[in-house]
């Protein structure tokens, strides 16, 4: 029997359990939150061995790896999604880039 007031361990341990998985949740999306160019928050590892880490709408992901470059003839073969961006050879990695002539 049990009086109102007493310790209830069922009750308690559901609360905990509740407490830990909102915790663990909390967790896993601040940890895969980023800031471009910032990937120190990173915490995952690619497991394809031709995708990094990159930081993608400010969310850590794998991303092909970059092709490295000397000209920019060099990232011809590289596609853009966006309809807004070329190819370009920025710090001898190939890269998508908005053209300066679009507004």
């Amino acid at each position: 029997r049990r009086v109102h007031g007493d310790f209830d361990q069922d009750q308690f341990i559901m609360r905990v359990c509740v407490l830990f998985v909102f915790v663990a949740v909390i967790a896993v999306v601040y940890g895969s939150k980023c800031k471009p160019g910032d990937l120190s928050q990173c915490t995952m590892t690619c497991t394809n061995d031709k995708e990094e880490i990159g930081c993608e709408h400010d969310v850590c992901t794998c991303v092909p790896m970059a092709t490295p470059c000397v000209d920019p003839m060099d990232c011809s073969q590289l596609n853009c999604d966006r309809h807004d961006e070329n190819p370009h050879c920025l710090d001898g990695k190939c890269a998508c880039t908005r053209d300066p002539h679009h507004g």
